[in-house]
């Protein structure tokens, strides 16, 4: 394959897992990791087994946790051993490639031409369609910083080259150009060492605890499908043809359409969409299959009589993998790591628990008003305990989550309410208040369209769901304040104990 359509196709993630793709592989665009894996899968008898609940997240930083999920997801998106037999894609197919590969370029080309100032969403100032263009793509809003987005590719990526897409693509036997040392091992130490209780003296240490969230932040490159749901994986295979006619209507037509505020809420909608459905350990079918499964009476006994500080170990424990995955949520969602590393740590600290809280709302099951928790439903009083402010605590993490949950949410109205709730520009501490303004205001937007799309009519009188959203903003304050103190409480009656090394982080309180 010419290395020219190499780098081209590269530009777009691994349908899979989100890594650097290096091409078609077996009919979907994927890494050399996933092409590897999809190839043993097919060469040898197999028998995987799936150790949780056949719903395990699939991203470059969990791939090769539970080889079954991964490869039903290979097979979902449509990898096959005959894609090699089949020399072209459908017209269809190679219009939404060269459509993302166009998008990736004009990222690229703007990170050359324009100043770091530059944002989509100065939409006041549009002089002429290239410097729309140029706002547009200059603010990285479907990413974080180009540069590490893609990997550095702009020594590989030319202005001379061409977007036609060639039927090379869909070669199987493609192998990478230059393949990097893989990071793979190195994001695996750093979400494993999350999960393990610290040994150091002290709690929370400020400086220390955002020296180590920073780490985390930076040690994972924001890889993982800025816009991989602006075109699906390759896998229909006709005939058809793009002529060169076509391809430059079509790229005329891209050009005036990224100028289109709406297209603007669209694609970030998708985007924001995708981080969520990403970094949610279960899907909602899942989720709603396990509240209609027999309630297992034994577990349910277990937690109500667990003693006070395994309950505290348990629930830190729990929230701290939540949290693992909102943190790469955030660094998913457009332009957050564009922001200073310190407006990101502050927004994450501040945000963390309210997201966690949010997502929360996905496994509460109205018709009993129990919650999911990991394989076992249970009810509000599983969580109790004699301290008055814990009690205050559950009861109004309960009430929250039960009226989220009301509001009959899809799963991208969460992703953007959550978004929405991360970017507040009022978070103590913050420095780039414009910025952060600027892209909570853009999610609240496309929040807006998207609801106004699916919930027509008001709530009560002429309250409508946008609005009752907006409304719950302070009580996810109030309940964020209510966390820490009983924590703060909490850690004090009992410094011997150690709390998971993130959690600690996020949550420093003097003890």
């Amino acid at each position: 394959m010419p290395s020219t359509i190499r780098a081209q196709i590269e530009i777009i993630p691994c349908k899979v897992c989100g890594d650097k793709s290096s091409g078609v592989h077996y009919g979907v665009i994927t890494c050399e990791g996933c092409k590897g894996f999809f190839r043993r899968s097919q060469s040898s008898v197999v028998n995987y087994q799936c150790p949780r609940s056949k719903a395990c997240l699939v991203d470059r930083v969990n791939r090769n946790r539970c080889q079954y999920c991964r490869l039903q997801k290979c097979l979902r998106l449509g990898m096959s051993r005959d894609a090699v037999k089949f020399g072209r894609m459908s017209k269809k197919q190679r219009e939404k490639v060269e459509d993302e590969v166009r998008y990736h370029r004009a990222q690229l080309r703007a990170q050359v031409e324009q100043t770091p100032d530059s944002s989509v969403f100065d939409q006041a100032q549009t002089p002429s369609s290239t410097d729309q263009l140029h706002n547009y793509t200059g603010y990285s809003a479907y990413g974080s910083d180009v540069g590490s987005y893609s990997y550095n590719y702009t020594g590989q990526v030319t202005a001379t080259m061409q977007y036609d897409i060639s039927a090379d693509f869909v070669d199987s036997t493609t192998t990478a150009y230059d393949p990097r040392p893989s990071i793979d091992q190195m994001s695996e130490s750093s979400m494993m060492s999350a999960n393990n209780v610290s040994t150091g003296g002290g709690v929370g240490k400020v400086v220390q605890g955002q020296q180590r969230l920073a780490i985390k932040l930076e040690s994972e490159p924001i890889s993982d499908s800025i816009v991989n749901t602006f075109v699906d994986s390759t896998t229909s295979r006709q005939s058809e043809d793009v002529s060169p006619k076509e391809s430059e209507s079509n790229s005329n037509s891209y050009t005036s359409s990224l100028i289109d505020p709406a297209q603007i809420s669209e694609l970030l909608s998708k985007t924001i969409a995708d981080a969520h459905a990403r970094t949610c350990l279960y899907s909602i079918e899942h989720i709603h299959n396990m509240f209609r499964k027999p309630q297992d009476l034994s577990k349910l006994i277990f937690y109500k009589n667990m003693a006070h500080e395994e309950l505290w170990l348990e629930c830190a424990q729990k929230l701290t993998t939540v949290i693992q995955q909102i943190i790469e949520f955030a660094k998913m969602v457009p332009g957050f790591m564009k922001l200073s590393q310190d407006d990101q740590i502050v927004l994450l600290k501040a945000g963390s628990f309210e997201l966690a809280i949010l997502r929360m709302s996905r496994y509460f099951d109205l018709s009993s008003g129990w919650v999911l928790y990991g394989d076992t439903m249970l009810p509000q009083d599983a969580f109790y305990t004699t301290d008055t402010a814990e009690m205050k605590l559950v009861t109004l993490a309960f009430e929250v989550s039960s009226g989220v949950a009301e509001l009959k949410l899809t799963e991208t109205e969460l992703a953007l309410y959550s978004a929405c709730v991360l970017l507040s520009a009022d978070r103590p501490g913050l420095k780039g208040l414009a910025e952060i303004g600027r892209l909570g205001q853009a999610v609240l937007r496309a929040l807006r369209i998207e609801l106004e799309r699916n919930h027509t009519t008001p709530i009560k009188g002429d309250v409508t769901v946008c609005d009752a959203l907006l409304a719950k903003i302070p009580t996810l304050r109030e309940l964020s304040m209510l966390h820490m103190e009983a924590l703060g409480k909490f850690k004090r009656s009992t410094p011997h104990l150690e709390f998971p090394a993130l959690h600690k982080e996020l949550f420093s309180v003097d003890s």
